[in-house]
Order: structure tokens, then sequence, then C-alpha cells
């Protein structure tokens, strides 16, 4: 299992001390390779948190106790 392991990620010869330290340094690099990912996705949830913050505000001042925003009767819900 160790020689094959050793031969997928192209070394010769595996030795005990060298071994270790490829196996970390390249785990380290794997792992850094997704850190992308992670980044995106923690801005996105940033960006709908405010955004849900924001449309929150709007309505609660777009309410009737409030009366601070005004929609013409074209955007306004009701009956048909």
């Amino acid at each position: 299992m160790r020689l094959r392991a050793a031969r997928w990620i192209s070394i010769a010869e595996p030795s005990h001390a060298n071994w270790a330290s490829l196996v970390l340094r390249r785990t380290a690099r794997r792992a850094s390779d997704r850190d992308f990912a992670l980044d995106y996705l923690y801005a996105l949830a940033v960006i709908a948190t405010h955004l849900s913050r924001l449309s929150e505000d709007y309505v609660l001042f777009a309410s009737q106790e409030f009366g601070f925003i005004v929609l013409p009767d074209e955007f306004r819900p009701g009956a048909a």
C-alpha cells in the first residue's frame, strides 16, 4: 500500500524522514488549493445576510406604521 502510494505521488523509494515531510507538504498544498471555494462560499453567505437584513428593513419602513417608503399603485399587491 505504501509503495503504491509512493508511486502514485512520484517518489521512487520512500524513506521514513522524506516520506513524512513530502506527504505533509503535498497535503497542505492540496488543502490550500480548496481555500478559494470556501472564500467564495463565505462571500456569498455574507452577501445573502446583508440582502436579507436590507429587505427586512425595507419591508418594515414601507409598512403603515412607519410609512417612510410609499410605492406607486403599480407595485402594490392587491386584488385584481
